[in-house]
């Protein structure tokens, strides 16, 4: 199969990838600041009033849990973000497990959300679904040209 035979890519691609890698280095960005703020006063006031409910309290869960919770959570987005930046690049490659992983990467970032308060990941997850739709579909089913018959 010569190379002028594979199917043309989508703009949804260009499209995707841009939205992936822009929306990943703002979360990882974020992250760092995010994880920095977290044992400052204003948010260790804020997240004392969120939690002085007595069921909390019942529950043993103080102030310093929550942060550690909270920077955990940035922890683990950073870590979702950064592996979804690494496979936007193969994407326009066609390399059909990386748009798996990929899809598969966005959805803890998207868990970390109630956590983060960051609308980063649904950017994210907006990227990883573009590239589930029909056009991009069809791209990634489309025979690839194999690389050895140049």
């Amino acid at each position: 199969m010569d190379p002028m035979s594979q199917a043309p890519r989508p703009p949804q691609a260009t499209t995707s990838v841009l939205i992936v890698v822009i929306s990943s280095v703002f979360l990882v960005v974020g992250a760092f600041d995010g994880i920095n703020s977290v044992h400052s006063i204003a948010t260790t006031e804020m997240l004392a009033k969120a939690y002085a409910d007595p069921v909390f309290k019942q529950l043993g869960f103080t102030v310093e849990h929550a942060a550690l919770l909270t920077e955990l959570a940035w922890m683990l987005t950073a870590a979702a973000a950064a592996a979804c930046f690494v496979l936007a690049w193969y994407i326009p490659k066609r390399h059909r497990a990386a748009r798996i992983v990929l899809t598969l990467c966005a959805l803890p970032a998207l868990a970390m959300v109630p956590f983060t308060g960051s609308v980063m990941p649904f950017m994210l997850a907006v990227g990883a679904g573009i590239m589930w739709t029909q056009p991009m579909r069809e791209w990634f089913a489309a025979p690839v040209a194999d690389e050895g018959s140049r």
